[in-house]
């Protein structure tokens, strides 16, 4: 089973990824970026929410974090556009093979 990581890295900024068990149900947002702290929250696998959707969300969230890091703040206010992005690198995640040696 995949899990959610607990940090990254994007262009050397430290990125604290924290786990929350009811963001949900604060509407029906399953996660949020803050640029002034470094930080995603993203709803946690298994708390009554599918971990596709905790997944997707917390590639969704990454997607803003690229996006104002590299000074696209205006893409990043664009709530559809991150949502396109994020789904695409989620389903790309999901979908990766590997060679067998």
């Amino acid at each position: 089973m995949r899990k959610l990581p607990t940090s990254i890295q994007i262009l050397g900024n430290a990125i604290t990824v924290e786990h929350v068990d009811n963001m949900s149900l604060v509407g029906d947002r399953y996660g949020d970026w803050n640029i002034s702290k470094n930080l995603i929250r993203v709803q946690s696998t298994g708390f009554e929410v599918p971990n596709d959707v905790c997944f997707a969300a917390f590639q969704h969230e990454v997607v803003h974090a690229i996006l104002d890091f590299t000074g696209h703040s205006e893409l990043s206010a664009d709530e559809s556009f991150v949502e396109r992005l994020g789904q695409a690198f989620n389903h790309a995640e999901q979908s990766r093979k590997y060679a067998q040696n």
